[in-house]
């Protein structure tokens, strides 16, 4: 039992210290993602269409120059 102790802290201080080799400035780098959704209308006649918009943002590390 210690030892599942000692892996759970040395698991936690990895993942709160990062990975190492990264040494950059990091910035967020977001993209939108676009969705439609169409659906024949209650009259019969036409389509009612939705859009959804999805936002994804992640870390990247700032280009230098």
């Amino acid at each position: 039992m210690p030892y599942l102790k000692k892996a759970a802290v040395l698991l936690v201080a990895i993942m709160l210290w990062g990975c190492p080799g990264e040494d950059c400035d990091k910035v967020m780098q977001c993209e939108d993602d676009v969705e439609m959704l169409c659906d024949k209308s209650e009259a019969g006649c036409g389509e009612d269409c939705h859009y959804y918009v999805y936002e994804y943002c992640y870390e990247v590390c700032k280009d230098e120059g």
